[in-house]
């Protein structure tokens, strides 16, 4: 049942219409439909009504606008309306448009991907990148980042973070952070009983020594870093750990408030519910740094830990698969001392993201259709 209002504008209710009867199974909506997805249908839908066979006047020449005047070139940019650019499909006739905005041409991209997509392209890889392992990026992935209903793939954040990690800016840093991704909790078991995680090996010692190793084509030592930052997942949900070395200090950033009700948290204070996790993470963390510096001899689990009041926070179980793209902002906006506000919108977060990973220099693919490469290259720009 449909309980709470979806429209929000005032100009697209047959736009709304439509979805409805084609999602509607006789008891309820097969699919959830939001208002960024009918945004993009918006633009869509011209190109399925002349696609269609019904359309009994496609591909028949159109005498009318023969005898009109042709399109005229204003400051080298042609006018043209969103049939043309949907069906063009052109890289050349892309790169003719003048964006009005970064929000413009985002959406764009967006809409482009769903249009293109289909099941001969959807396992295609669009994003790669080999060092320090291996990570590609379907098609299928990214049109799940812009799924309002899929919580963050693994694959998709770390990707996001080693391009943050291996970015020139974050190189010139005057402050060195070692940016770490949830590898480290994929190799540790988080939240696995410790009897079913396996014995500890050589093979294991290995691949936790090299979670605090640098980044390629970057020069320094773990022991000097001033900050290491440090996301945690478990069951669904991103938290992220920011040590900071010098002070002996750990920033928990948790992106979803707490259940007032929970019964676990009923009189204790509310960060009882980071004991465990941070004490499984500590021990870790610890194994990890002693591998890597050998002078290594603190125990993080003592060291201060701050609840900053600044984070960005979401509550509601709609929105807990924003927790990763909450998490990624922490982790790519943190100055060493406090978070700006980051948007709780969901198309937004996913949108800016997407933009984050299509934009790296560091993808190695190649898979990209041209007026897509040519879109992504004017947003490098913007």
């Amino acid at each position: 049942m449909i309980t709470e209002q979806m429209q929000k504008d005032v100009c697209s209710c047959g736009l709304w219409m439509i979805n409805y009867m084609e999602y509607w199974t006789g008891t309820n909506l097969s699919d959830h439909v939001t208002h960024e997805d009918i945004s993009n249908f918006r633009f869509k839908l011209p190109a399925i009504l002349y696609n269609s066979p019904l359309n009994e006047a496609r591909g028949l020449p159109d005498n009318e606008q023969q005898n009109q005047t042709p399109v005229h070139l204003v400051d080298d940019v042609v006018e043209l309306d969103e049939m043309d650019i949907l069906m063009s499909g052109s890289a050349k006739l892309i790169s003719t448009i003048k964006w009005t905005s970064k929000e413009e041409l985002l959406s764009w991209i967006c809409s482009t991907i769903r249009c293109t997509a289909d099941d001969g392209t959807l396992d295609k890889g669009w994003v790669r990148s080999i060092r320090p392992y291996p990570i590609t990026l379907s098609l299928r992935k990214i049109i799940n980042i812009l799924r309002e209903d899929t919580e963050m793939e693994h694959e998709s954040f770390n990707m996001a973070i080693r391009m943050v990690a291996c970015n020139k800016e974050m190189m010139l840093h005057k402050q060195k952070y070692h940016f770490m991704d949830v590898k480290f909790a994929e190799i540790t078991g988080f939240g696995r009983d410790p009897r079913c995680t396996g014995g500890i090996d050589k093979v294991y010692y290995n691949k936790l020594k090299k979670v605090l190793e640098c980044w390629p084509d970057m020069h320094y030592k773990i022991q000097d870093c001033s900050q290491i930052l440090l996301p945690y997942y478990q069951n669904g949900l991103y938290i992220s750990f920011i040590l900071d070395m010098q002070n002996k200090t750990v920033h928990i950033m948790d992106p979803l408030e707490p259940l007032p009700d929970h019964a676990c948290l009923k009189g204790y204070h509310q960060e009882m519910a980071y004991i465990p996790t941070f004490h499984t993470n500590a021990r870790m963390f610890n194994l990890a740094m002693a591998l890597s510096n050998s002078r290594w001899s603190e125990n993080i689990y003592y060291w201060e830990r701050k609840y900053p009041k600044y984070v960005t926070k979401v509550s509601g179980h709609k929105y807990w698969k924003l927790g990763g793209f909450l998490v990624y902002n922490f982790m790519k906006s943190w100055d060493g001392v406090r978070l700006p506000q980051i948007t709780t919108l969901s198309s937004t977060l996913r949108k800016e993201f997407l933009a984050d990973i299509l934009t790296s220099p560091a993808n190695e693919c190649f898979n990209i259709p041209e007026d897509v490469q040519q879109m992504i290259k004017d947003l490098r720009q913007m």
